[in-house]
C-alpha cells in the first residue's frame, strides 16, 4: 500500500487498501478496516474500472449486511450489480443478484424476493456450486413464503444437492416442522447452531428452545441450549 502509494499507482493503491481492509475486517479491527475501504472507494470513484468497482462494492455490501444495514447492503450491492451487468460477466451478475434477493428476504420483502429470482432463472445455468445453490435456496424461499411447501422443499433438496448452505439445512428445518416432522426439525436446526449468519444461528436457538418448552422438556433443553446460547 506504501509503495504504490509512492509510486502514484492509483488503480493498484486501491486494491492494496481494498485488500488490506479485507484482511483488518477479518482481524475484527472494524474502524482501521472501514477507514481503508472508503479510502478506496473515494479513490476508485475517478478510475472507471468496473472489475475493481464489482469487487469493492461487493465487499461494501457484504459489511453493511453482516451489520444489518439494509439500506446501505441494498445500495452496494446494486452498485455491484451494474459494474457486473456492464462486464457482461453472468457469474458475477446472478452472485449479485442473489445477494440482492437474499437481503429482500431477509427483509420479508416477498415481491422484491420474487422480482429478483425471476430475474436470475434466464441465468440459471451459466452457474455453479455456491452460486447456484444460494439461488436454488431464494426460490426455496419464496415458495415457503407462499405456503407452497411441496415446491420449496424441491428447490431446497436441490440446493442441498448442489453444496452445503445453513439457510438451506434451517429452511429444510422449518419445513419438516410445517409438516410435525419435530425429530427432523431439530436435527436440521442444531446443524445451523454454528452457523457465521447470526440471524441464522439465533433463528434456529429460538425455534428449538420454543420447542423443547412447548414439550416442557426443560433438562434437555437446558443441557443442549442454554449453556452454548450467549
Amino acid at each position: 500500500q506504501q509503495f504504490y502509494e509512492q509510486q502514484g499507482d492509483d488503480v493498484r493503491l486501491v486494491r492494496a487498501c481494498l485488500h488490506h481492509g479485507i484482511v483488518l475486517y477479518g482481524q475484527q479491527r472494524y474502524g482501521e478496516a472501514f477507514r481503508l475501504l472508503k479510502r478506496a472507494e473515494e479513490l476508485a470513484d475517478d478510475l472507471n474500472d468496473l472489475a475493481l468497482n464489482y469487487e469493492l462494492y461487493a465487499v461494501m455490501g457484504d459489511i453493511n449486511d453482516n451489520a444489518n444495514n439494509y439500506p446501505l447492503t441494498l445500495d452496494y450491492y446494486h452498485r455491484s450489480l451494474r459494474a457486473a451487468e456492464q462486464l457482461g460477466n453472468q457469474e458475477w451478475t446472478v452472485r449479485q443478484l442473489n445477494n440482492l434477493a437474499t437481503t429482500f428476504d431477509a427483509m420479508n420483502n416477498t415481491d422484491s424476493l420474487k422480482a429478483y429470482i425471476d430475474r436470475c432463472r434466464p441465468l440459471q445455468d451459466s452457474v455453479q456450486g455456491p452460486i447456484r445453490a444460494t439461488m436454488l435456496t431464494n426460490m426455496g424461499s419464496y415458495y415457503l413464503h407462499q405456503n407452497d411447501l411441496d415446491k420449496a422443499k424441491e428447490y431446497l433438496l436441490l440446493s442441498q444437492q448442489t453444496t452445503y448452505l445453513d439457510k438451506t439445512i434451517k429452511l429444510l428445518g422449518d419445513i419438516a416442522a410445517l409438516e410435525g416432522k419435530w425429530p427432523q426439525a431439530c436435527d436440521y436446526w442444531f446443524q445451523t447452531l454454528q452457523s457465521g449468519d447470526y440471524a441464522i444461528r439465533i433463528d434456529a436457538y429460538r425455534k428449538l428452545i420454543h420447542h423443547y418448552d412447548s414439550l416442557a422438556e426443560y433438562d434437555r433443553m437446558a443441557s443442549h441450549l442454554s449453556q452454548r446460547l450467549n
